[in-house]
């Protein structure tokens, strides 16, 4: 119902100075009913029209590089890109004015979680382009800062910290991810596994 409001707001009124914020729930409702490609379309309007639009900015980081495949067209353009967004929030975030009727708790929360996007969507870039040290310095940060951190950064951690020869934090990133995420559960204990073995018979860091 929301994208249906959504979407006739922005055929009736396409002028209108709401429109930024329109398509920026756009963006939000599209990723919450697994429309991807809506969704990305929705937040590039947003940011031709609100280029500091710092919710769209960090989703926009974090979602991007997740789609980002071997065979996927200027796939390296698209993460120069993300790195461009994630950039962008890492500036914008400490210079945000606090909302009237929001507490000093709940702003700083909501602006690490906007950081812990950001630093998400760095550390898949960087892994991608095998910067393995970068990556796994930015996804520490992504599951420090957020408030309920999301089991894929701590797979993703996990996958850094193998290939930079930190196998004992690779066992610690899987079992978090296998704690947190049913999903991903039995995958990242199979990895846990391996980087104990890795542990014990490499020369790890």
């Amino acid at each position: 119902k929301e994208i249906e409001l959504c979407e006739d707001f922005v055929k009736k009124y396409p002028q209108s100075h709401y429109l930024s914020s329109v398509y920026a729930q756009l963006t939000t409702s599209y990723m919450n009913t697994g429309q991807e490609d809506k969704m990305f379309a929705a937040g590039e309007k947003v940011l031709e029209l609100d280029p500091n639009n710092v919710d769209v900015l960090s989703l926009m980081a974090m979602a991007m590089p997740r789609r980002i495949r071997g065979n996927t067209p200027d796939a390296e353009q698209e993460r120069v890109k993300v790195e461009g967004y994630a950039r962008k929030v890492i500036e914008l975030v400490p210079n945000l004015t606090k909302p009237e009727g929001i507490d000093d708790a709940t702003f700083e929360q909501a602006k690490n979680n906007k950081l812990a996007m950001a630093h998400s969507g760095l550390g898949l870039v960087e892994f991608q382009r095998q910067k393995y040290d970068d990556a796994r310095n930015d996804l520490m940060q992504a599951v420090q800062l957020a408030s309920n951190p999301d089991p894929v950064d701590y797979y993703l951690l996990g996958n850094a910290n193998v290939q930079a020869s930190y196998y004992n934090d690779a066992v610690t990133a899987f079992e978090k991810c296998a704690e947190t995420s049913p999903a991903l559960a039995a995958q990242c204990k199979a990895r846990a596994e391996a980087a104990k073995k890795d542990a014990a018979t490499k020369l790890g860091r």
